[in-house]
């Protein structure tokens, strides 16, 4: 039996910030653009398991680094990659410290060639240091698509993609609390087809494919 009872606590506070830079270096219809960024969350809380009361200090540092290539509009490729640092320390000896790294990378590839055709792909990989017997620790997604333009202006675009083509699409997260480690994984919808028509009733004339332009599936 467990009673949980509110009351009030001084010494609880948050801090959340982040920041980032990025550079882009042109030569023509060339363009190379490299950065990068963290954020930064730390808790200081009270956590109380059987009468045994102790300050939890949350620490959560996510650096990243990103970069893209663009060759003339007709070749893209992009890499971001993202670093967890996870760690809780606590004041009181009952509890046991833990931490935990989560690596993500993710990798874009478009191309615009021949014309009136648009290929792209993403693969996406994470990796989790805290081990959970029975769960994946290494979660891949790759997804890809090819697009068709047609009538004035490339105004219509019918577009074939496959999600999870490996059928490895379950999400996994990890949540560490005073008395337990949460590990939940999600399974998703699994690899599957998708055939999309789009028609722009605009002139748009931008990029098609690739995550940063203006349609997206």
């Amino acid at each position: 039996v467990q009673v949980n009872t509110p009351v009030n606590e001084d010494g609880i506070w948050q801090f959340n910030g982040g920041g980032s830079v990025s550079k882009e270096i042109k030569n023509g219809k060339n363009q190379f653009t490299f950065g990068g960024g963290f954020w930064l969350t730390y808790n200081h809380n009270v956590v109380l398991v059987n009468s045994v009361k102790s300050f939890a200090n949350n620490i959560a540092l996510t650096p990243r680094l990103n970069t893209r290539l663009n060759l003339n509009d007709k070749f893209e490729f992009a890499e971001t990659y993202n670093l967890g640092i996870n760690k809780s320390s606590y004041d009181d000896p009952f509890y046991s410290d833990l931490d935990f790294l989560v690596h993500t990378s993710e990798t874009e590839l478009v191309l615009r060639f021949p014309k009136k055709m648009v290929w792209e792909t993403t693969y996406k990989l994470q990796y989790n240091t805290q081990t959970i017997a029975g769960f994946n620790n290494n979660i891949q997604i790759w997804n890809a698509g090819l697009t068709f333009l047609f009538l004035k202006n490339d105004k219509a675009q019918l577009k074939f993609a496959v999600n999870d083509i490996l059928n490895t699409n379950t999400r996994r997260s990890i949540n560490i609390s005073e008395n337990y480690i949460r590990d939940i994984s999600t399974n998703n919808l699994g690899r599957h087809g998708l055939l999309t028509l789009t028609y722009n009733i605009q002139n748009f004339g931008g990029k098609v494919g690739g995550r940063d332009t203006f349609f997206r599936f």
